[in-house]
């Protein structure tokens, strides 16, 4: 159910568009226009990896429960503020976001 995801540990995306002579290395900001909660799940494990944070890490710095951080990164399901708090704490500039009711249900 859960993408690149085993025991808790997000595996490395399977391909970085950062890569490059002159790429500098990976973004100090990052944008997302995420339409499902599959794509919020998939785009926070992704921001994750390249920022080198676990699921604890990411809660604290943003100011919100392991669980709803847990939620939101495996599931792609939560409340807004929570993911705008993930995204202030990984450094994601958010342009969109799935429908409320959507998102609160996440992927099924």
């Amino acid at each position: 159910m859960y993408r690149r995801c085993t025991d808790g540990v997000p595996h490395p995306p399977l391909a970085s568009e950062y890569e490059g002579a002159d790429s500098g290395g990976v973004p100090d900001l990052f944008v997302s226009m995420p339409a499902t909660c599959r794509d919020v799940s998939d785009e926070l494990l992704d921001f994750m990896w390249y920022r080198g944070m676990s699921i604890p890490e990411v809660a604290t710095a943003a100011g919100i429960s392991e669980q709803a951080a847990e939620d939101l990164i495996q599931k792609g399901k939560g409340t807004s503020a929570d993911l705008f708090a993930l995204c202030d704490a990984l450094r994601v500039e958010l342009f969109s976001l799935p429908g409320d009711d959507e998102f609160e249900r996440g992927m099924e």
